[in-house]
């Protein structure tokens, strides 16, 4: 078990995202339309048998009508519906002839089935084609009894409720799979028996089976490692996706794993090894991606959808050939995750974890990226295409590539709140993250021990402009930039940052900037970094034409460790002087009771929370005056506390089918 604590900067922000998440979840669970509705009848048989009996969802209460043919009873459903079923649970007094009429303003009626064969019992009548209504009646015409027309329940769906069984020990071929004591053998047979809104209980077993879902329906299995679904008995030997999903459907799949899919080749054929889906609405819990491949997301492929899932693995998914997306692609696409991990996925191209494109804005709360690699860029995840998502308490962990081992971005920002960025690595430059012609916004994040050519914790190229509060650059290690390296004029902001024990092998120990970049530092602390070269600039190296703007900054400035370059301006409320950190040799970045970086800040670039969560700023010093601290932390006396923290707990995200 993993647990990791986060401390919230903007409190209100991730309780706001999950009750989205938590709203946007479609609901495929059949729903009794005239549950409690307004009900009319023609008539009672007496008082004890009234209307509303026939829709009180109470089985053991009836309608009764008088002892008389054509009588009827109705419901307004007070808004209009697509009805796709009607049940009739008749007591003795059936009708033998009866027909169900539709209405939209309960004055005009139209016909749309009729019985005249009736023998009692439970009636369920389905519509091939929903019909659209907001009232429902049953008239009936001849009484099946000598008594008059009785129901117990009267019910309307928009879906038909039923559920099917699967069993691997069952039978297909005339079985309609509603006997759970005769189930059907494939989940593929039970799709092609189910109704719109069915429920499929898959139990527990492996299906070696490819096949598509043509209709709103949920897929219930026994759990991710008691029901698992395969395309093929060994990984990469398919010639096909594990499951296929067009468009305007609506569908739920829980405790499942999806594993041993293959989609190669150019367009459609190519997309969602696990699951391609091209435009539904979907929710997956509990939900195990392992082993699928794909040119273009290797466990999972969405195109113009937005899918909810929750407490989910991508493991060990792969976006071959020049694919992209190991674990998922998406393409003008903006999901959802809560609890999810990424675990060992790979890309031969880009995004090894995740990859999204064409304006696609997913949201991740409590997501981890875990040991995924890609050949060229985004090993943990790669946005492109504007596409910005939203990420809060996201860790990204031991990811590679070429560009941006943790993180990439090209003309996207994103923005993280509580995001932790620990070794990931980077053959070229942004260990932790890379930005090009990007402007995320990080709010409480750390980078710790990434490691790059340039930039082992952050690299930003052609004009980004990243905006940094109360973010730690700890232990990260490059040629150039240890902490950060911007070139071609970047513009990075970076208010109540600290770097310290970051390491260049050449030049800008804590930080590089090259052509024309401009860093802009408020009220940061940048402390005990080392470049290898000779007057290479142990805590910043500026090029000649590149300058950094300090402004109530604490900074080491012993010989070497400034290169100024094209501009080191420096205002009067900068010191020079040790902070103190509480133990720096442990990675402890706190300030000391004494450091001369309590309030010595800029309250009017004060964050209102630091990096751990407290509350800023505070009356460090004692003189009654509350001043924004220096640094990622503001210095609490006594224990620290964490406010309205976010408590991640994840399981072993390796397990292996």
């Amino acid at each position: 078990m993993q647990t990791r604590v986060f401390g919230l900067i903007i409190t209100g922000i991730v309780v706001f995202i999950l009750s989205q998440v938590s709203a946007a979840q479609p609901a495929l669970t059949p729903t009794n339309l005239a549950l409690g509705k307004p009900v009319v009848a023609s008539s009672v048989e007496s008082l004890s048998y009234p209307a509303h009996y026939a829709n009180d969802g109470d089985p053991s209460t009836r309608w009764s009508s008088q002892f008389e043919d054509n009588q009827w009873i109705a419901i307004d459903l007070e808004a209009s519906y697509d009805v796709h079923q009607v049940i009739l649970n008749w007591e003795t007094a059936y009708g033998e002839s009866y027909d169900i009429d539709i209405s939209f303003d309960g004055f005009n009626w139209e016909t749309v089935f009729e019985e005249t064969n009736g023998d009692g019992g439970i009636d369920v009548i389905n519509f091939g084609t929903p019909v659209p209504a907001r009232f429902v009646r049953m008239v009936g015409l001849v009484r099946g009894t000598g008594w008059g027309f009785s129901l117990w329940e009267f019910e309307i769906y928009e879906h038909d409720p039923a559920h099917r069984y699967v069993n691997g020990s069952g039978l297909d071929g005339g079985n309609d799979c509603l006997d759970p004591d005769n189930p059907c053998a494939t989940v593929a047979y039970a799709i092609s028996q189910a109704n719109p809104g069915n429920t499929i209980e898959i139990a527990e077993g492996i299906y070696t089976e490819s096949f598509m879902i043509d209709k709103s329906l949920a897929l219930q299995g026994a759990g991710q490692e008691n029901t698992i679904i395969q395309a093929h008995a060994q990984p990469g030997m398919a010639s096909e996706r594990v499951i296929t999903l067009p468009e305007g459907l609506v569908v739920d799949i829980a405790g499942i794993t999806i594993r041993h899919g293959k989609a190669t080749g150019g367009g459609s054929s190519g997309r969602g090894g696990g699951i391609s889906n091209a435009g539904s609405t979907l929710k997956f819990t509990n939900i195990t991606f392992h082993q699928n491949e794909a040119t273009y997301g290797g466990g999972m492929y969405n195109s113009n959808s937005s899918p909810v899932l929750t407490s989910s693995i991508f493991s060990n998914n792969t976006a071959n050939d020049q694919g992209q997306g190991g674990g998922m692609y998406n393409f003008n696409s903006s999901p959802m995750l809560t609890s999810v991990t990424f675990s060992e996925n790979t890309a031969n191209n880009n995004g090894g974890g995740m990859s999204n494109t064409g304006n696609s804005s997913p949201t991740l709360a409590d997501v981890a990226f875990i040991g995924n690699e890609a050949n060229e860029a985004g090993g943990g995840m790669r946005n492109t295409g504007n596409s910005s998502p939203t990420l809060i308490g996201v860790e990204f962990s031991s990811n590679e590539a070429k560009l941006g081992g943790g993180l990439y971005n090209a003309s996207s920002s994103p923005k993280l709140t509580s995001v932790m960025f620990t070794e990931n690595t980077a053959g070229e430059s942004g260990g932790g993250m890379y930005n090009t012609s990007s402007s995320p916004t990080l709010t409480g994040v750390t980078f710790n021990g990434n490691t790059a050519g340039n930039g082992g914790g952050m690299a930003n190229f052609t004009a980004s402009a990243p905006v940094l509060t109360n973010v730690e650059f700890i232990g990260n290690e490059a040629s150039g930039g240890g902490g950060m390296f911007s070139i071609e004029n970047s513009s990075p902001a970076l208010i109540n940052a600290t770097f310290s024990g970051n390491i260049a092998n050449v030049v800008g120990g804590g930080m590089l900037n090259l052509v024309n970049s401009s860093p802009t530092v408020i009220n940061t602390i940048i402390w005990n970094n080392t470049a290898a070269a000779t007057n290479g600039g142990n805590e910043i190296f500026n090029e000649d034409d590149s300058s950094t703007n300090l402004r109530y900054s604490l900074y080491q400035d012993e010989p070497g460790d400034i290169v100024e370059g094209g501009g080191f301006d420096v205002d009067g409320h900068s010191l020079t002087s040790d902070p103190l950190f509480a133990n720096a040799a442990n990675g402890d970045l706190h300030l000391q009771e004494d450091s001369p970086a309590i309030d010595a800040g800029d309250n009017t670039q004060c964050p209102p929370l630091d990096l751990q969560g407290v509350l800023r700023p505070i009356d460090g010093d004692g003189d009654g005056s509350a001043i924004c601290d220096m640094g990622a932390f503001e210095y609490s006396s006594g224990p620290y506390q964490l406010y309205l923290p976010l408590m991640i707990e994840r399981s072993n995200p390796a397990k292996v089918w």
